[in-house]
Formats: structure tokens, C-alpha cells, sequence
């Protein structure tokens, strides 16, 4: 923890904030669907979750935007069943998180431990995929419902995670890889989806990641310390440091604003192995998800 410092900063992310040209329609859009094809099961937040993709991916079409927007409502629907579940077994959420993980490979739910409705909106996805990119997608779910599930053990053993496993596992978790994954499935066939600098991509990309937690964690504690859950980085540095929660608010700041640092280094020596276009506008976008989310996060009820 040496990138840990207590002299205070604001809250920083220097991407330029955008919303997309049909922001309004695609909120519109999304609320439709969810009546359409939710109705009677829970509140999935569709016309939220519109809107955070307008200002995350502003630069897409309305289609690709939208179809963007179901992905999102149904992964963080499975991170609330999760949840919801959390009194449940770990071997029982993770046969749980194997159900979605095959249903996302077309395959049915045999447990039926999936709502119908969700392996049935799933299994008409898969035709919207590029078989080159489904692997890299499948990994990245995997990888967010398996820490999920240890988060959930955590829970239950009431035991909170080290404030320096917190912090690693915040390169992994969350969402950012998820949804960049889900770009390349459905980005047109000629965008190269290994430029030669794939692995420094990839680097960053984890730290944009972790921005994207920081970010949750920062606008969600308190909601989270009235819930009982420690998995909060402002709660976790509190009792490490045995500081108030105005100082740790203060120092998750700071990491926050770390990690866009980080990106930035790795970005900045990304770039300079390559002129590709496509990634390029991979950072591009990578960049609009990191300010569109802490716009999302800081205007959502969710966080609230």
C-alpha cells in the first residue's frame, strides 16, 4: 500500500464527459423493453442503465448502444441475484454462476436455477457474436462472477478481505473488462481485436477497471455500511488505518485518482508501439466508459 498518501485531492477524471446524440430515445427504448420482457420479475433499472451507456458509449450507433444497455441490465441482474442468494451455500452460488456462464455459451439451464426469462432473452444473443471475441468475453464473466461468489463467502464468514487484496482484486473485478469485451463481440469484422499491443492494452485496462470500483466504492459506502458489507474500500481503509470516514473518503480519493495515472502511463507507452486506429479507438472508448460511469455512479439511485 505505498501509493497510499493522506495529503487530500479532489476527485478527478480528466476524459471528456459526452452524452450520446439519442440519449433521450435510447432511454426511452430501454424502458419499453424492460416492460415488455421484465415485467412481473424485478425492477432491472433499464432506463438507468441507458443512460449511463449514452454518456459511456457515445460514440456508438443507437443499436449497438442499446443492445450495450440489455448486456449491462442483465450482468448487474445476476450481480443482484448473487446477492440476493448471499445466505445460500458458496457451492450453490457458484453452480448458480455456472448455470449463467453456460446458459452465455448456449446452452440451457438444466438446474433451472435461472429465471426463465433471462435464458430466454440469452439464448437469442449469441447470432450478434464474433467467435473470435466470444472467449475473451466469457473469460472476463467468469473472472467478475468467481470473485463475486468469494466476496459473498467473505460475507458470510464475516471476515473482511485484506485492504491489500481489496486492492488487487479491484484490477479484476467490476465491469470495465466485461464491457469492452462485449464491444469487440459485436464490433464490426475488420477492427483488428489483437493489435501488437495487446498486452500493454491490457494492462491498462485493469486500471481502468479499478478506477471504475474506486469510483462505485467512494459514492456507495455509506449505503453499503448501513447494508453490513465491508467489501467498500472507504469502510476498509477506515478500519486498516483506524481513520474517520472523512480521512478515508479523502485517501480512496487519492487511489482513485492513482489508478487513472496508472492508465494513462500504460496508455501513454501503448501508443507509442503502435499508430493502429483500432486501438485507438479502443482507448477512445475505454476512456468514455471510465468518465460515463462516474457520471452514472454519482446520479444513480443504485448508489444511493
Amino acid at each position: 500500500m505505498s501509493d497510499i498518501h493522506f495529503s487530500p485531492q479532489n476527485l478527478t477524471c480528466p476524459f471528456p464527459l459526452s452524452l450520446h446524440p439519442q440519449a433521450k430515445e435510447l432511454i426511452q427504448a430501454a424502458c419499453r423493453w424492460e416492460q415488455l420482457n421484465w415485467r412481473g420479475f424485478r425492477s432491472i433499472q433499464a432506463g438507468q442503465f441507458a443512460k449511463g451507456a449514452a454518456y459511456a458509449f457515445p460514440y456508438l450507433s443507437f443499436d449497438h448502444t442499446f443492445y450495450l444497455t440489455q448486456w449491462a441490465c442483465l450482468c448487474f441482474l445476476m450481480d443482484d441475484l448473487l446477492d440476493s442468494y448471499s445466505d445460500r451455500p458458496c457451492d450453490e452460488l457458484r453452480k448458480l454462476t455456472r448455470s449463467w456462464h453456460n446458459c452465455l455459451r448456449g446452452q440451457r439451464d438444466s438446474d433451472g436455477m435461472l429465471p426463465e426469462n433471462l435464458t430466454v432473452w440469452a439464448d437469442s444473443i449469441e447470432e450478434h457474436w464474433h467467435p473470435k471475441a466470444s472467449e475473451r468475453f466469457l473469460e472476463e464473466v467468469g473472472l467478475f462472477l468467481d470473485k463475486s461468489v468469494e466476496e459473498i463467502r467473505c460475507r458470510q464468514s464475516k471476515k473482511a478481505p485484506s485492504i491489500e487484496t481489496y486492492v488487487t482484486d479491484r484490477l479484476y473485478t467490476g465491469a470495465t473488462g466485461t464491457y469492452l469485451a462485449l464491444l469487440d463481440l459485436t464490433f464490426e469484422p475488420e477492427v483488428d481485436l489483437k493489435p501488437p499491443s495487446e498486452k500493454s492494452f491490457s494492462k491498462a485496462l485493469r486500471f481502468a477497471n479499478r478506477q471504475t470500483c474506486y469510483a462505485n466504492d467512494i459514492y456507495s459506502w455509506q449505503k453499503e455500511m448501513e447494508a453490513g458489507d465491508v467489501h467498500n474500500l472507504i469502510i476498509l481503509i477506515s478500519q486498516h488505518f483506524e481513520v474517520d470516514h472523512k480521512t478515508a473518503r479523502a485517501i480512496a480519493i487519492n487511489l482513485h485518482n492513482n489508478a487513472i495515472e496508472q492508465y494513462l502511463e500504460l496508455r501513454n507507452a501503448s501508443t507509442k508501439l503502435t499508430q493502429s486506429h483500432s486501438l485507438a479507438r479502443r482507448f477512445r472508448i475505454v476512456e468514455s466508459m471510465m468518465r460515463g460511469h462516474l457520471e452514472f455512479v454519482q446520479t444513480a439511485p443504485r448508489y444511493k
